[in-house]
């Protein structure tokens, strides 16, 4: 701890599913900085089941990497930091190991109240096992019956009732509080999931009364306060914190890991959606978050003041066959120059969900991986896509800063191919900003702004993220061999460079991390850069793959048949340097 008495060092912990990080950042030069971090297989699965072991495990590679002691003999931590800088002044503990809630939905009208539970769901680390409306008729004997059977099928972790707006009709939510309460009285008492009501306010003491003897209640806002007004928030923050007391129960060494933080453990999700809603606040950004793992994905987006998120529990890379099954083999294929044969394709995918931290052992695997990650992508930006910031001024899906996130995007070794895979998933457009998140920080930093916000800051402005480049996307379609737009390079040296981008084309321009650049640009007719008038002139950043002016169209121009498209995308890995 500083003289001051303001904390100093800080370890942040993420239990992810496929890995296990532990991160320190201590004050050097008066600037919050990372000293390292240790990275191993999490431990919460068989074998081991326990978190722990992956936990002192990844803190004593950390320890290898400082030269410093973390932690006692017994593997526990040493805090607060000692007068010869043994430990650390706090810790803090984000998790996404484990299993998702499941839930079981109970309403009234599927395009309202539901609709909108629907929408809560999404932005937290469950999976919607069933959904019972009116349209199940629970006031005749075979609706009950099918109720209890429904029920036993679910397993569900948590039954969430919602339904009717604040001070409306009561009858129909009272009679399917009073069936569920029947359905209940029928099972045994550790089969009743707890029931989350976030219905119409003024009955929540009626609902309360009516199954508050038989099972927990929560009572949350109503999701639907009204016809035209939607309240989700509530309602994601209890299942958030559900799941986080769940997982306590069920993960061992979950209440162990607790006693190391000082604040409340969060979920990893809602850390990065702390540091996407920062990025923005502080920079005036519309920005957005993709993130591929193991075990799930999600899309974070943030803008004038409102941050948001879709999550899709058990949808990563160890669920490529589901992936393929729901999305079509060929919906994957098409992403590959020379795509293996469909039954090739089925094993690769298997394979891959078995060892999903494996490296690929060939050219093939690895491009089918980078196709399951924008088949991934593309699923979850469809959920997302009604939700997103509207802007008139703007261009539709332009952003200023794109973030990648998560196991396949931290470990492409080509920056051009991380690039690819966003742009053939999220296609946007207009002028951005590309940048990786290569050790999770983004999560770290999420985690540490809950003790200490100037840390956090720091390392988002210094440590936190790998500069891909520029992306240069106008929105539009062109004829094949006509240009697109003309731009020139100035670069800080000097120098300039002329360059011509034809339509259907990529063009990869040199500029290096940490460099700046002015361009002259010149979108040519049917193209929209999103401003009046045909020039601009704009300052851009470097990184490692520079700047890249993407003129294939907005969407993308995948109509066509297998053999032109596949000489197509063979054609941009070439041009991106995939």
């Amino acid at each position: 701890m500083s003289d001051s008495g303001l904390l100093s060092s800080i370890l942040a912990v993420d239990c992810g599913n496929l890995f296990t990080r532990a991160t320190l950042l201590d004050v050097v030069d008066g600037q919050f900085r990372l000293l390292g971090q240790g990275r191993v297989l999490s431990t919460h699965r068989p074998p081991a089941a326990h978190i722990m072991p992956g936990v002192v495990a990844s803190t004593a590679q950390l320890e290898a990497i400082v030269g410093r002691d973390l932690m006692d003999k017994q593997g526990m931590l040493l805090m607060p930091e000692r007068e010869s800088g043994q430990g650390v002044d706090t810790c803090v503990v984000s998790v996404s190991a484990g299993a998702p809630l499941r839930v079981f939905l109970a309403g009234l009208a599927h395009d309202v109240s539901l609709a909108s539970a629907r929408r809560a769901l999404a932005s937290c680390p469950t999976v919607l096992v069933d959904t019972l409306s009116l349209e199940d008729r629970l006031d005749q004997p075979e609706g009950m019956i099918r109720l209890l059977e429904r029920l036993d099928q679910a397993k569900a972790d948590v039954l969430v009732l919602v339904g009717g707006v604040d001070g409306g009709a009561s009858r129909r939510m009272l009679d399917t509080a009073g069936a569920l309460a029947l359905a209940y009285q029928v099972r045994p008492e550790d089969a009743r999931p707890l029931v989350v009501y976030a219905g119409d306010a003024a009955l929540q003491e009626q609902v309360r009364a009516i199954l508050g003897e038989l099972c927990r209640v929560r009572v949350v806002d109503n999701v639907r306060p009204a016809l035209d007004v939607e309240n989700t928030a509530p309602l994601s923050q209890a299942l958030q914190r559900l799941y986080m007391e769940v997982r306590a129960e069920q993960v061992p060494g979950f209440e162990t890991l607790c006693s190391w933080s000082h604040a409340e453990p969060l979920l990893a999700s809602q850390a990065m959606r702390y540091t996407l809603g920062y990025l923005s606040a502080r920079y005036g950004l519309k920005a957005v978050a993709l993130q591929v793992g193991a075990g799930q994905s999600a899309v974070y987006w943030a803008s004038g003041g409102q941050h948001d998120l879709v999550m899709r529990p058990q949808w990563g890379l160890k669920h490529g066959p589901a992936v393929a099954a729901q999305r079509g083999m060929d919906m994957l294929r098409r992403w590959i120059p020379e795509p293996p044969e469909p039954d090739e394709a089925w094993e690769m995918l298997y394979n891959l969900s078995l060892y999903p931290s494996a490296v690929p052992g060939s050219a093939r695997e690895l491009r089918l991986m980078h196709a399951l990650t924008r088949e991934l992508t593309a699923a979850l930006l469809e959920d997302a896509r009604p939700a997103f910031p509207q802007d008139k001024d703007r261009l539709p899906n332009s952003w200023d800063l794109i973030i990648l996130s998560g196991a396949v995007f931290e470990n492409t070794a080509a920056p051009g191919q991380a690039a690819l895979m966003m742009l053939d998933a999220l296609q946007p457009a207009g002028i951005s900003t590309v940048v990786v998140d290569t050790l999770s920080l983004a999560t770290a930093a999420g985690t540490i702004a809950t003790v200490e916000p100037l840390a956090a800051a720091h390392l988002l402005e210094r440590d936190a993220f790998l500069g891909l480049g520029t992306i240069i996307a106008p929105y539009g379609q062109g004829k094949k061999g006509s240009t697109a737009l003309r731009l020139r390079v100035r670069y800080e040296d000097g120098r300039s460079l002329d360059v011509e981008v034809g339509s259907g084309t990529i063009e990869v321009i040199p500029l290096g991390l940490g460099q700046k650049a002015r361009l002259e640009i010149r979108p040519a007719r049917g193209f929209d850069l999103g401003w009046k008038g045909r020039k601009a002139v704009v300052e851009v950043d470097g990184g490692t793959l520079g700047i890249v002016v993407d003129a294939r169209g907005r969407p993308l121009p995948l109509e066509a048949s297998p053999a032109e498209l596949q000489a197509r995308v063979q054609q941009w890995h070439w041009q991106i340097g995939a």
